[in-house]
């Protein structure tokens, strides 16, 4: 009975599948939550820690991790996300 297209129902799928070991399903669900909601930080950092401890992607992590900093620059998460980014160029993400 939820909407598919519903970015809240889609991130549970993705909590669903994640807390299942299905990593690229859960990638897949919380992209489509991210293209339902472009601004909702939340999302654009679990998909960067998805990437960065799910799939060792430390480029598309960084990449999602500055999304989300753009999204909310000065949300509750900003100083972590920050640093975070920090630590990922350090490491030589791109």
């Amino acid at each position: 009975s939820l909407d598919p297209r519903k970015d809240e129902a889609l991130a549970n799928l993705g909590r669903i599948d994640y807390t299942q070991g299905r990593i690229d399903e859960a990638i897949f669900q919380y992209e489509r939550a991210s293209r339902s909601a472009p601004r909702k930080a939340a999302y654009l950092a679990t998909l960067g820690s998805l990437y960065l401890e799910g799939k060792n992607d430390e480029s598309k992590a960084l990449q999602y991790f500055q999304r989300a900093l753009a999204a909310e620059p000065y949300g509750p998460d900003a100083p972590q996300l920050r640093e975070v980014v920090q630590q990922l160029k350090a490491r030589g993400a791109k």
